[in-house]
């Protein structure tokens, strides 16, 4: 079976590849298509000034800094984009490897690889040949996913001290993690709040063992502590730059400004024609863009509209996107079929504090992010920022089927009683389907820089 298992991975990575570079030599030719030119331009910047080029804080540094490593003097330009393109690959490569492992620590070999596969070949590919940050920040970001949600289930303060490393990583890629951690830490300080009113409650009963202990009280807030000083103590060469050059310590032109105009030519005429990227915006400090002077000028309507909107333009895209939507959409039908049919075991898990602090955290996690992007989307239209919920979203489902398999659940279909392990081989005879009948062409067509 593990022979099988390996030659399986070693046909796909073989596919893979092929893939990736026909979108790479068929599809992604022009280097200032999309951003790729700001990243080429950052890149040679930092290798040239021997990285003291501090950026413009629109796109983040991690990045860049992995590309110039690969820059050479007297390179041309499309050389370089070329040998970019191969790296992205091979970065894009390393992600997946990474995702299989977090995946499988948490559900079956079965289940494992046939969710890689499906992120592997419904998204992945399409963008693994791109100069572009997003593979790397897609794998980053999962991986403190993986990490917080772990963190809250059991406070430990080395997964504290990772969480710390690969959230700041994360957010050196992109700056949008910012949101994440904060809830992190809020869940945190919930489970040690809710603890301490058990025991609390279990004193005053009288009850000659107390549980939970001081040390289960203290641990969520011992971690948060770690994990934020960890996070902070790697930025700081970063932030402290962003506060002396720019004034405040997490400047970005996106989070800081843009998200409150209407639309990109606001931005233009805006902040970005007042010199947001060299400094703070020479501009009167009234007309800066704010939370507090956009929800002066807009209505409630306006702002409910802007949700909606996004949200619309977001479903029609990922639909009409690479194939992971359908993908998706089966897991998360087997899931809601699995939760119903064995709803009491659920309920009973669910009037537990812990199970509730964690579906609190995926709940705000996905809620959250998705309205953000909706609401972003007017500024800067694209598939690649809903994408950051991919692996996180599969994560959940495939970590929910795993659960229920090791509680030996099973669910009914067509009026048969089936293992759950039918899920996994349901979506891979779905995903041959998709190999055969739309991948070939379609990697070889569809842009996947958006």
């Amino acid at each position: 079976m593990r022979f099988g298992y390996l030659l399986l991975l070693v046909l796909a990575l073989a596919l893979f590849i092929w893939g990736a570079e026909r979108q790479a030599q068929l599809v992604n030719t022009d280097m200032n298509r999309m951003d790729q030119d700001a990243y080429r331009d950052y890149t040679i910047k930092l290798a040239e000034s021997h990285y003291t080029y501090t950026g413009d804080r629109n796109r983040m540094p991690i990045y860049p800094l992995v590309m110039s490593l690969f820059h050479q003097d007297g390179m041309t330009e499309e050389a370089f984009f070329a040998l970019a393109k191969q790296v992205n690959i091979a970065i894009t490569i390393l992600v997946l490897g990474a995702t299989f492992y977090l995946f499988r620590r948490y559900a079956s070999a079965l289940d494992t690889l046939v969710a890689v596969l499906v992120a592997a070949f419904t998204m992945f590919v399409y963008k693994a040949p791109f100069f572009q940050a997003e593979t790397l920040f897609y794998g980053l970001s999962f991986g403190l996913f993986v990490l917080m949600l772990e963190l809250i289930r059991r406070p430990r303060w080395p997964l504290a001290a990772a969480a710390g490393l690969v959230g700041a990583l994360a957010h050196l890629t992109k700056a949008s993690v910012l949101p994440a951690i904060g809830l992190c830490l809020a869940c945190l300080c919930l489970r040690a709040v809710v603890l301490f009113w058990q025991r609390r409650a279990n004193s005053s009963q009288g009850k000659p063992t107390i549980h939970p202990s001081w040390r289960s009280v203290v641990a969520p807030l011992a971690c948060g502590v770690i994990f934020l000083a960890v996070f902070l103590v790697v930025l700081f060469p970063y932030i402290q730059t962003s506060k002396a050059r720019f004034g405040h310590y997490f400047y970005n032109v996106n989070s800081t400004f843009y998200i409150w105009y209407d639309s990109w030519d606001e931005v233009k005429a805006g902040t970005r024609a007042h010199g947001d990227r060299l400094g703070w915006p020479d501009m009167p400090a009234e007309q800066l863009p704010s939370l507090g002077k956009y929800l002066r000028e807009h209505t409630v309507r306006q702002i409910g509209e802007r949700f909606w909107q996004g949200l619309v333009l977001i479903r029609d895209m990922t639909f009409a996107s690479y194939g992971y939507a359908l993908f998706l959409l089966l897991y998360l039908f087997f899931v809601a079929l699995v939760i119903w049919q064995n709803r009491a075991h659920f309920a009973r898990q669910f009037r537990r504090a812990d199970w509730l602090i964690l579906l609190f955290f995926v709940s705000a996690y996905f809620v959250g992010y998705l309205l953000s992007y909706a609401w972003y989307i007017r500024i800067a239209y694209g598939n690649r920022f809903v994408l950051t919920l991919f692996l996180p979203a599969l994560f959940t489902l495939v970590w929910v089927l795993a659960y229920a398999q090791r509680q030996h659940q099973t669910f009914t279909f067509w009026h048969k009683k089936l293992p759950l392990t039918t899920v996994s081989y349901g979506i891979a005879g779905a995903l041959i389907v998709y190999l055969v009948a739309v991948f070939p062409q379609q990697v070889a067509t569809m842009f996947g820089g958006f």
